[in-house]
């Protein structure tokens, strides 16, 4: 972007040209006239150069943003089964689990900083409606093969995963939410059933967070076909 200086100096050498040209053509009157109009859209064009240097940041913060989108399927490279190794009273066994994995995917002009993704709210299907637990205590859910609840930068067009968590082939069957620190309270373990999760995505250069709604259905028939066990349903808000 040129310097409002340099900007000015180029106007002056405009309008001096202008005038110069149109005193040859029109006379020293029309000069005046023409003169004049070159002069006040010099002013103009000065003003708009000073006023886009002071807020070019600003301009680029509009112009040049990330745009993140959620999907998560019942299939892989979204669903896939992993042995997971689980403490219990008798020792640590190495038990088959489906883990559920979202991708979050940069659909913007420039790439993605300090992305997290947040778990705002758990309701169940009772009743013939959604209702939300009570108990359920928001939490961050966990970057996959980075871990931490940041990732650092996400490029346009480029897709990273996070953990939403895991069914264990292991009764009782409790699908478990991943998190850094899973409440005390239990609410990161969800029986089967037929919930609604409420997800919100956000990075720090963002505008605002997304809000997408994830309908999870799952059964305690644990089978090595994924679509057995378990339905998915991604939906922005």
């Amino acid at each position: 972007m040129p310097e409002p200086i340099a900007t000015n100096t180029l106007v002056l050498a405009i309008t001096n040209s202008i005038t110069t040209y149109a005193n040859q053509y029109f006379g020293e009157k029309g000069a005046e006239w023409v003169g004049a109009i070159a002069t006040f859209i010099g002013s103009i064009a000065t003003i708009a150069a000073v006023i886009f240097a002071i807020f070019q940041d600003q301009y680029k913060k509009w112009l040049y943003k990330p745009s993140l989108y959620l999907l998560a399927e019942s299939k892989a490279p979204d669903c896939v089964i992993i042995m997971k190794d689980v403490s219990l009273p008798s020792g640590t066994i190495s038990v088959e689990s489906i883990q559920i994995r979202i991708r979050v995917k940069n659909i913007g002009n420039t790439p993605a900083e300090k992305t997290e993704v947040y778990l705002n709210n758990v309701s169940e299907f009772i009743d013939n409606k959604y209702q939300s637990l009570i108990n359920f205590q928001p939490m961050n859910l966990v970057w996959s093969n980075i871990g931490g609840i940041y990732c650092d930068n996400i490029p346009p067009d480029f897709s990273k995963y996070c953990d939403l968590g895991f069914l264990l082939k292991l009764e009782p069957y409790f699908f478990r939410i991943s998190s850094i620190d899973p409440p005390n309270n239990g609410s990161h373990l969800l029986k089967p059933g037929n919930y609604r999760l409420e997800i919100l995505v956000a990075a720090s250069n963002a505008s605002h967070p997304v809000k997408y709604i994830m309908h999870l259905n799952f059964n305690q028939n644990f089978s090595n076909i994924i679509s057995d066990n378990i339905s998915i349903q991604m939906d922005q808000k």
